[in-house]
């Protein structure tokens, strides 16, 4: 994450494994960013608008959620030409959350 995206990087508790459980909000300012975890379960709130870009689906064991608490919709697209249950973009809607986790090719939509 760049230290110039008006995001918050928040580690809520880690498990032995390496994983854990992060939450990054972007505190009601407009941005985007750009995922690069790729394990453990990462939490990301809007609270305003803005976009969000997974890392490769490919060995990535990571389990994103994805929460919109704002108005605008916010748009999750993916790296090189992957998808989300056929979808090179999901648009999620104002106070809508999906869940993605990878099959290792692409990703899946909970």
């Amino acid at each position: 994450m760049s230290k110039n995206s008006p995001f918050n990087y928040s580690p809520v508790a880690s498990t032995g494994g390496g994983g854990g459980i992060e939450i990054i909000t972007n505190n009601g300012q407009s941005g985007a960013i750009t995922a690069t975890t790729t394990s453990g379960i990462v939490v990301y709130e809007f609270t305003g608008a803005g976009s969000l870009t997974l890392p490769t689906a490919v060995g990535n064991t990571a389990i994103f959620m994805v929460k919109n608490r704002h108005t605008s919709n916010i748009t999750v697209t993916f790296t090189g030409g992957q998808n989300a249950d056929g979808s090179t973009s999901i648009t999620i809607t104002s106070y809508q959350a999906l869940q993605f986790i990878s099959n290792n090719t692409n990703y899946n939509i909970f």
